[in-house]
């Protein structure tokens, strides 16, 4: 079943895919071959490779509510068309017509308008997913410009550390996920900030007044300031005791399952309650499912620490649900977005804002 859907989508839709599928089930669509409009969306577009999916879609402007105007349409065009004359929609006009007279007017209606609205329409959709292809393609190489830079800053100390964020950077789909949610990041607060890396590089890529952090490691602080060029940015602390100042936006990244359940919710407490009206709090965290996935990310995680790579005082790993509800319990609303997109692994970003400031981007 998946495969057939695949198959009748046929692939992405780029902005020609999709003009032509949109074309071709407007023309379908405006055509009285009522009740074969989906068999020939799916024939046409199966046998085209175009989207016969968004061409049924297309097809069904000619839905119960629209279909006696635009037959009444077809009919006055196609009279227009072959008599130059309306055609007089009354008894007179039908007795002179006859039933055939009324069928082929409305057929040569229903082909113009048909071809007249099908082009019109397939450039329409041409245009508009040129132009958020262009957008995306921009976000893209804005991204890439902010990675670029903030790999740069930490040239200048530890190879180790340098080549620790160049790859970091460069393979956590996190870290272009929290770019791509654009909007006003304003004063940002990075707790658990390790070498600082995600924080500077949403400053790098702009919407960020000011920016500080803290992690209870100094080795990784260290690297944190030389990057910033503020040494007085960051500073080591302890997530379990620091007190956040207000902020626009609070970072939590890769910390929560380091900590116990009823540390957890403090921190989130915390956290919440240092947000300024319409502030947002970005948790990335390791999603607990009965999956390979989830199995695969936590084994990494205890890898980790018992190697001395993460410093944690235990793992405790909670289900979507469970960090939700407590997100709920600190007052946020929290949006799920996928945390590791490309990777087998399975964690989960969620942005949360204060339940009586706006909902987020």
């Amino acid at each position: 079943m998946v495969r057939l859907w695949q198959r009748l989508r046929g692939g992405e839709l780029s902005p020609s895919r999709g003009g032509v599928s949109v074309a071709l089930g407007l023309f379908v669509g405006l055509q009285p071959w009522y009740g074969l409009h989906l068999p020939l969306c799916l024939g046409l577009g199966w046998w085209l490779r175009i989207d016969a999916v968004v061409a049924y879609a297309a097809a069904n402007i000619s839905n119960p509510l629209l279909a006696p105007l635009i037959i009444f349409a077809e009919v006055e065009l196609g009279s227009w068309l072959l008599t130059g004359r309306p055609a007089g929609f009354s008894i007179a006009a039908a007795r002179r017509l006859g039933l055939e007279g009324w069928l082929v007017q409305g057929l040569v209606g229903a082909l113009v308008l048909g071809a007249a609205l099908a082009t019109l329409g397939g450039l329409a959709t041409f245009s508009l997913l040129a132009w958020r292809r262009r957008g995306r393609a921009l976000r893209t190489a804005e991204i890439d410009g902010a990675i670029a830079r903030t790999t740069e800053r930490y040239r200048t100390g530890a190879r180790a550390d340098y080549w620790y964020v160049r790859i970091k950077l460069r393979t956590d789909p996190a870290v272009r996920a929290l770019l791509a949610l654009g909007g006003h990041f304003g004063e940002v607060v990075d707790a658990g900030c390790g070498r600082g890396q995600v924080g500077l590089a949403l400053l790098e890529f702009g919407g960020v007044t000011k920016l500080c952090g803290f992690d209870w490691d100094a080795s990784r602080v260290a690297a944190a300031r030389i990057a910033s060029g503020r040494p007085n940015d960051y500073t080591v602390g302890d997530l379990r005791q620091a007190e956040f100042p207000n902020c626009d936006t609070c970072l939590l990244l890769d910390v929560l399952h380091y900590l116990p359940v009823t540390d957890q919710d403090a921190l989130l407490a915390r956290a919440a309650k240092a947000l300024n009206p319409g502030g947002r709090l970005l948790v990335r965290d390791v999603e607990r499912r009965p999956n390979l996935g989830s199995w695969l990310t936590r084994l990494a995680e205890q890898i980790g620490t018992r190697l001395g790579a993460n410093r944690g005082l235990l793992l405790r790993f909670r289900s979507r649900a469970e960090l939700l509800a407590s997100l709920k319990a600190a007052g946020l609303r929290g949006q799920v977005y996928a945390g590791s997109t490309g990777t087998p692994l399975q964690n989960l970003l969620v942005v949360a804002v204060r339940s009586d400031g706006p909902a987020g981007d």
